[in-house]
């Protein structure tokens, strides 16, 4: 049974000229993302966590028409929780039975709206879809290190004006 997919938009009012948007995100990291069918076995999904030093997978089925079509997610996460379930024969059974719907966002909205939605749901990666098309996927750790990034780029700029205005004015 597929899952719904969330839609996750928003700005935050006041910060549109100067908010970060998710597609500065997928511009950092790269816009790769690991797929994997819902009838493939949970062992499949931990290998490939192993395997590509990742957290979360997307579960897609192909279509006839277009891309594939997003099913869920499953993480990390999901397989404990799904160990802690139904025990360790959980590997053998399909990511099926331990993905969850997939919160989704769109490359124009704002890291600042994203975290709290992550935050509030309790998720840790939001898919990246645009015009129904599969683009990336980002986690709470890429969008943090995106803004520690972008903080201390903006604090070198200010530091460099702090001493450019001082050795002017001694």
């Amino acid at each position: 049974m597929p899952s719904r997919l969330i839609r996750v938009a928003g700005t935050i009012e006041g910060k549109r000229d100067k908010a970060m948007k998710v597609k500065s995100v997928l511009e950092s990291k790269g816009a790769e993302v690991h797929t994997i069918r819902s009838c493939d076995v949970v062992h499949t999904a931990i290998e490939q966590f192993m395997e590509k030093n990742i957290g979360a997978l997307v579960v897609t089925q192909n279509s006839a028409v277009g891309g594939p079509v997003i099913e869920g997610v499953v993480t990390e996460r999901d397989v404990v929780l799904g160990i802690a379930s139904h025990g360790s024969n959980i590997v053998g059974r399909t990511v099926a039975d331990i993905m969850r719907r997939a919160d989704v966002c769109g490359p124009e909205d704002e890291l600042e709206f994203i975290m709290s939605r992550m935050l509030s749901r309790r998720v840790r990666h939001i898919v990246v879809v645009q015009d129904g098309v599969l683009c990336g996927i980002v986690s709470i750790g890429d969008v943090v290190k995106k803004q520690l990034e972008d903080m201390e780029l903006e604090a070198n700029v200010l530091r460099d004006a702090y001493r450019a205005s001082a050795a002017y004015h001694p």
